[in-house]
């Protein structure tokens, strides 16, 4: 149609002619080597795409487990430090038992009392990926100086795929987690809370924020990047292909943010 409107003084003599057929067949042929290019020009970006999502979350499973290693380490070195002061302190108890001086030895246990270390958990819950990225983000903000808290109730085997909660579950913390450094000089918190319950994944997480992130079109921009933001599309994705939902609102210097996931992902038509 394009042809015969911009091509002018067309009669049936021209269109059967050799020269006409060959041009147009040479223009079809173009065209269709020009959406050739462009689709495998779209197939690269989304392939390079899919690898550097990979990476990014191969190199967040990596730093997760550096921390627990360490954390690991710190409470070898803490219990082997403790199983040294539990033989002084159990020599010094059997010498007041010896010498029958009760009152000095519950003297001695009042005090030792007030100065046990406080108790530190790191079981946040049963399933070993969701709290190894608990744990991971918890680290980084009792570092960073940012309130921290934990409710978890899932079991250890969930309804929905680990890594696809993992994604979701850390790109929130991340989005959290940026959102905390950008407010100086006040107290930034961070407060994740899960639940399980009938096939379906229910998760909460707020965080203090200095401003609302900016939207467009219904959508987050990015604050480290020109364009939108990838980390609440990807939750919102994530959300859609386990018929839930997921929610972000700001008001009055907290970000909400709500996930509700179902067992069984959608089968696509």
């Amino acid at each position: 149609m394009l042809i015969w409107i911009y091509t002018p003084s067309v009669t049936w003599e021209l269109v059967f002619s050799l020269d006409w057929v060959l041009s147009r067949l040479f223009l079809l042929l173009s065209m269709l080597i020009a959406y050739s290019v462009t689709l495998d020009a779209m197939d690269t970006i989304r392939h390079q795409t899919e690898l550097a999502e990979q990476t990014s979350r191969q190199e967040m499973m990596l730093a997760m487990q550096q921390t627990q290693y360490q954390q690991l380490t710190r409470h070898m070195e803490s219990t082997r430090e403790a199983r040294h002061d539990l033989r002084q302190h159990l020599n010094i108890i059997d010498q007041y038992l010896q010498n029958g001086d009760q009152e000095a030895l519950k003297t001695y246990i009042s005090q030792y009392r007030k100065y046990l270390p406080p108790d530190t958990q790191y079981t946040y819950c049963k399933n070993y990926a969701v709290n190894t990225i608990v744990c991971y983000y918890a680290e980084v903000a009792r570092r960073e100086g940012i309130a921290f808290t934990v409710d978890l109730r899932i079991p250890e085997t969930l309804a929905v795929p680990e890594p696809e909660l993992c994604a979701v579950i850390g790109n929130l913390l991340e989005n959290a987690l940026d959102a905390c450094r950008d407010m100086y000089g006040k107290s930034p918190f961070i407060h994740i809370r899960m639940k399980e319950e009938n096939n379906q994944l229910v998760l909460a997480i707020d965080n203090a924020c200095s401003a609302a992130p900016a939207e467009k079109d219904g959508r987050f921009l990015s604050t480290k990047h020109e364009g939108f933001g990838t980390g609440t599309s990807s939750v919102q994705s994530t959300a859609e292909r386990y018929h839930g939902t997921a929610q972000f609102r700001c008001a009055n210097g907290v970000f909400y943010a709500s996930v509700l996931l179902y067992g069984d992902e959608k089968n696509p038509q």
